[in-house]
């Protein structure tokens, strides 16, 4: 109709036809680059393209076509986002998240409509994107940290994510207001996504595009990876808002035409190709009637411009890029009233049409509730019909929760308790600093060096003022008292550590110095937001690293000097068990209590209890190893009769005796050793042996009581949730008699005239409620219900826990049995499997024994084939040279890769495989397992030959050595 009515004008485009080529795409991104590239291909010659229909097909046909110099019109993404601004607007919704589908259409709208949400004040707290196509069965993610995306920067910094993570990223970030640019399919698992995550009703508004039929959910059905029923889509659809266009132009005016859009439309619907059914009628007509007069107009504008080149339109060829230019600049010129909209393109090449609709997902059908007048920015409610628009809840909701701050510091109890634990250990300090200055000319303190043992007092002193000083903070707010804690503490240890070892430091220049030398020693609508009071600097993280290696470096250097110092005999001087003592506790507690401590969450003062714990032990520790000894010494002087015995109590045992005592623990003991082994994970099934058999973790006995907390300790008793208890009430008061039992069948049958019994806590319930399997009465609450299954009204459905326990249990056999057919699949492909045979030149890996490397070198050694016997045999070798012996294919790993040549190998060298290993190792290239033996390591007294390992080099360099 278009190019009929465009041809019959003797104005526009004068002694030129248009004529219009048609090709089908049939909805399909690759067939539609296809049809393009034989438009392209056959004569003749191309200068405009329309359309496409869909939008996955456009978006392909866009990528291509600009590289032909064609000027392609299209509907355009872009023309919604006007609109959606004023409704965001209209009801004050400033904070939005927008999860949109990763193409070049989309892309260029959301980018487009990102500034448009700038320029409105509109903040985007999250944007998540997704690529069609992508696998939607995986585990969802964990998208946390808030993403404020810069807007020239939209594809680069846009999450990529399916389509279950960007669900949990929008609710991670709680985000109520959520704007939708996808296609109909994706919606499907959108809104499956949704519902799980219970991402809709009165606390969520969801702005879709407007194509979205009223019941698209009936499709998930046909679609394989959608997990959701079409009614649970549909209740997280409902209520939905969306943008719609007017079909037809509401302004009764004429058309650059000559038609009026309501004359339009009628001599559409008598178009002979409609009547007869050639084509069926859409309602897009009309947007397609203004794209053919807009080329066609921008054609007739160039004329001028082109002829003053001495050119024509049929000059026009693919690669002509001049006058492309000017086809896209006439293009943005063009200005006429059409018959869906006044037609004139943007910047953007967008057309903002003057008159939209607000329409509502109410139900089964979607409701025109309002006009949104981009013109004077006015959105009309009073609808012809009337329709209202309706929430979930009360009335529209908020786009995000208020959020209140509130200032957390150390709970006061703690510390107290804190500052008290350090002042009495402050005044233990002192006392033993008073004893040692008070007892220094004594020979036991004499003799460990007085001033060293003051110093190690003041420098935990030092320490336990740092526990004081690190809860204060929290009290007072301030700068000195922000940067006390850490110079107390680094000072103390310091302090503590250098007497320490210096102490260590002399004992050991005395005794292994030949000549006397002196030592000279030196110094819900509502969020409530809590916040800590930190003290940070700029170089923190330089400085506690750097303190953190000096202390670290301090430690080492001591066990050094202890360890050097450990023979000397005056054992009044030789402290260096109590250093060795006092250096494994400290580095252990620091090992485990730091990383504890930064994964803390500092919410109610646990990472304060821990390094002020560590502090008081680890200091009260040093001070009760160094000077308790002491003390005691002194005492012994006072009574003589008192002895001091250092160890444990042996008792003289025979083989006879053991195995007495053995068949004395065995009845009790070998029920335990059969539950710690069902009880353990097996990685066959995945799980333990019973969790795959009762569904459930183990347990000892019904309620743990028949066995002491210490050997529940020891085998790893597993204490029973409020919920496992429930299954053993039935079993916790068996009668003893049968009076008593009488007792209590004819109080159950009291219970049973009056009321059914719960069939999982087996108390009288209402009769409200019944299973949905086994059709029992069962209360509505956990834990007698499953927790997804609670529900209200009379005569509802639910799941007890009894037949939900038994259809996890047969789950978990399931996968059990599943889990162990794939191990002896596996095993049977490995036992079938036929080793391949390699050539000259290929790479190889060949395993070490274990020997020959060590603890930290790697298992095998890359080789590379140097020749091959007539028997299969190949000889190896490695950039140190050849090895010595012939290998099979049995010993060998074949490797996909070549990352050693033949011409790479020394071939003037032979070497062993254990020279190879130490090559190669960046130690020694052996374990150090040796033996140190003088015979022929034949007997069990050699270590290599009672642990069944071969001696190396580091055993021995006896020749008569046996077992190599």
């Amino acid at each position: 109709m278009a190019f009929d009515d465009i041809n019959a004008r003797e104005d526009i485009l004068p002694n030129y036809q248009l004529s219009l080529i048609i090709g089908n795409t049939k909805a399909s991104s690759d067939l539609g680059v296809k049809v393009l590239f034989d438009f392209i291909r056959l004569p003749p010659q191309k200068i405009m393209l329309l359309g496409c229909g869909f939008a996955r097909v456009t978006s392909a046909v866009a990528g291509v076509v600009n590289y032909y110099n064609l000027v392609q019109t299209c509907f355009s993404n872009g023309a919604w986002n006007l609109p959606q601004v004023m409704l965001l607007k209209y009801y004050n919704w400033t904070k939005v998240a927008i999860i949109a589908r990763r193409s070049e259409i989309y892309d260029v709208s959301m980018e487009r409509l990102l500034n448009d949400l700038h320029h409105a004040k509109i903040q985007v707290i999250t944007t998540e994107g997704f690529i069609p196509g992508t696998n939607f069965d995986r585990q969802i993610g964990n998208l946390k940290a808030i993403r404020k995306l810069s807007i020239s920067r939209f594809k680069k910094h846009l999450k990529i994510t399916v389509k279950s993570w960007y669900i949990n990223g929008v609710k991670e970030e709680d985000v109520r207001i959520i704007i939708g640019h996808f296609q109909e399919e994706d919606a499907l698992e959108i809104f499956c996504q949704a519902y799980k995550h219970g991402m809709y009703g009165a606390d969520y508004v969801w702005i879709v595009p407007g194509f979205l039929s009223s019941t698209f959910w009936d499709k998930a059905v046909n679609v394989k990876h959608v997990n959701c029923t079409p009614q649970e889509i549909a209740i997280a659809a409902n209520y939905s808002l969306s943008i719609d266009f007017a079909t037809i132009n509401t302004a009764d005016e004429t058309t650059i035409s000559g038609m009026t859009p309501q004359s339009f439309d009628i001599r559409y619907h008598n178009w002979p190709s409609i009547v007869n059914h050639t084509y069926w009628p859409n309602s897009y007509a009309g947007f397609t009637y203004d794209a053919v007069w807009a080329e066609a107009l921008a054609l007739n504008s160039s004329l001028s411009r082109i002829t003053k080149l001495n050119r024509s339109l049929d000059d026009f060829r693919y690669s002509d890029s001049e006058m492309a230019g000017i086809f896209k600049e006439e293009m943005y010129r063009v200005n006429f009233s059409g018959i869906s909209n006044m037609i004139k393109f943007d910047k953007y090449g967008d057309v903002h049409p003057h008159n939209t609709y607000l329409v509502q997902q109410q139900g089964n059908a979607k409701r025109f509730v309002a006009t949104i007048i981009a013109k004077e920015n006015l959105i009309d409610f009073n609808t012809i019909p009337p329709n209202v628009i309706k929430w979930a809840g009360n009335g529209p909701p908020v786009d995000q929760v208020k959020r209140v701050y509130r200032l957390l510091r150390i709970p006061l109890a703690i510390f107290i308790i804190m500052t008290i634990l350090s002042c009495i250990a402050i005044l233990i300090a002192v006392a033993f600093l008073i004893y040692n200055d008070k007892n220094r000319n004594k020979k036991v303190i004499k003799m460990s060096s007085p001033n060293l043992n003051s110093l190690i007092l003041i420098g935990c002193i030092s320490l336990y003022l740092s526990v004081i000083a690190s809860g204060t903070i929290s009290v007072v707010e301030s700068p000195i008292l922000c940067m006390l804690p850490p110079w107390l503490t680094t000072i103390g240890f310091a302090i503590v550590s250098g007497s320490m070892f210096a102490k260590t430091y002399r004992a050991y220049k005395i005794f292994t110095t030949k000549k006397r030398i002196s030592v000279s020693f030196s110094n819900d609508s509502i969020i409530v937001i809590s916040q800590l009071l930190e003290c940070d600097c700029q170089h923190g993280t330089i400085w506690l690293v750097t303190i953190l290696a000096l202390n670290g470096f301090v430690i080492i250097f001591g066990a050094f000097i202890a360890y050097e110092a450990r023979k000397i005999k005056l054992l009044i001087m030789n402290e260096s068990k109590q250093i060795a003592i006092c250096i494994y506790n400290v580095a252990l507690l620091c090992i485990i209590v730091i990383p504890i401590t930064f994964s803390l969450p500092n919410t109610s003062g646990g990472p304060y209890i821990t390094s002020c714990g560590l502090i008081l032990y680890c200091t009260t520790t040093t001070i009760c190893i160094f000077f308790i000894p002491k003390y005691l010494t002194e005492i012994l002087t006072i009574w003589p009769n008192c002895k001091q015995v250092h160890g444990k109590p042996r008792h003289s045992q025979s083989q006879g005796s053991v195995e007495r005592a053995n068949q004395d623990v065995e009845a009790s003991h070998l029920p335990l050793i059969q539950w710690q082994k069902n009880s353990r994970f097996h990685s066959g099934i995945g799980r333990s042996p019973y969790e795959a058999m009762f569904g459930k973790k183990p347990r000892v006995d019904i309620d743990g009581r028949k066995f002491s907390k210490s050997v529940l300790d020891k085998i790893g008793y597993i204490q029973g949730t409020d919920e496992d208890n429930i299954e053993s009430q039935p079993f916790e008061n068996i009668p003893d008699s049968e009076d008593e039992l009488s007792s209590q069948e004819s109080s159950f049958d009291d219970l049973e005239s009056n009321a059914d019994l719960c069939v999982s806590c087996q108390r009288p319930s209402s009769r409200a409620h019944k299973c949905r399997i086994c059709k029992n009465y069962c209360h509505a609450i956990p834990p007698c219900c499953a927790s997804t299954d609670i529900e209200e009204g009379f005569g509802s459905l639910v799941t007890c826990r009894l037949c939900e326990s038994e259809e996890h249990t047969r789950n978990l056999r399931q996968q059990s049995k599943r889990k162990l057919q794939q191990q002896a699949e596996t095993m049977l492909q490995k036992s079938v499997k036929r080793l391949k045979s390699g050539i000259v030149g290929d790479t190889v890996l060949i395993p070490l024994p274990e020997p020959d490397r060590e603890k930290s070198q790697l298992r095998n050694v890359q080789a590379c084939i140097f020749s091959v016997s007539k028997d299969n045999y190949y000889q190896l070798g490695t950039w140190h040279g050849l090895i010595n012996r012939l290998h099979d294919a049995t010993q060998l790993t074949l490797c996909k890769e070549s990352f050693l040549a033949k011409d790479d190998i020394n071939c003037n060298v032979k070497i062993s495989l254990r020279e190879t290993a130490k090559l190669e190792s960046v130690i020694t290239g052996q374990k150090s397992h040796f033996c140190g033996c003088y015979t022929s390591c034949i007997t069990s007294r050699c270590k290599c030959f009672k642990a069944n390992v071969k001696c190396n080099s580091k055993c021995h360099h006896q020749r008569t050595c046996k077992n190599k």
